[in-house]
């Protein structure tokens, strides 16, 4: 993840693809490990803005993850990535689709994973914005900001998110 963060897209391709290999090789095709690195794969693409293969990789990950039983908060993580994935190229059902979906599991919970259900309302916010409906957007940034404050006051994503409040209102 850090090499794609770089702009070292060469290195982390090889690196991922190798993990990728290794993975399959030692867990078979679809072990919940796979399924991650697919997702991982997916981000890397996603940040080199290579958006119909970021898709791609993500929905494999996903599908992967599913079918494998992987966690929920890996099954929510990797909604919440591919709905951002669609809200930059103007996907807004299939992005509005993965955050229902992402919903779902967090509604499952025993203990609602205040993280997790912090980064749907920032993606939430961010699709709102992107559509225009800016009154949706204030909302779901201020609760996802809400909610990273009871978690981390101050930290680096409860700042972010606070600067997508900012953005609405100006």
């Amino acid at each position: 993840m850090t090499l794609g963060k770089l702009g070292r897209f060469e290195e982390a391709e090889t690196y991922h693809f190798a993990s990728l290999r290794k993975s399959r090789i030692t867990l078979g095709h679809n072990h919940p490990s796979v399924g991650m690195t697919l997702n991982n794969i997916g981000l890397m693409y996603h940040q080199k803005s290579d958006k119909v293969m970021a898709i791609k990789y993500l929905l494999e990950g996903l599908e992967i993850m599913k079918t494998s039983k992987a966690s929920d908060l890996s099954q929510i993580e990797s909604l919440i990535n591919i709905a951002n994935a669609y809200i930059v190229i103007g996907e807004f059902y299939k992005a509005t689709q993965a955050l229902e979906d992402s919903e779902v599991i967090v509604s499952r919970q025993f203990l609602p994973p205040l993280s997790e259900i912090s980064y749907i309302n920032d993606t939430w916010g961010t699709l709102y914005l992107k559509q225009g409906q800016l009154d949706k957007a204030t909302e779901m940034f201020d609760n996802a900001a809400l909610g990273r404050e009871t978690m981390s006051y101050g930290g680096t994503v409860h700042v972010e998110i606070l600067v997508n409040a900012i953005k609405v209102a100006t």
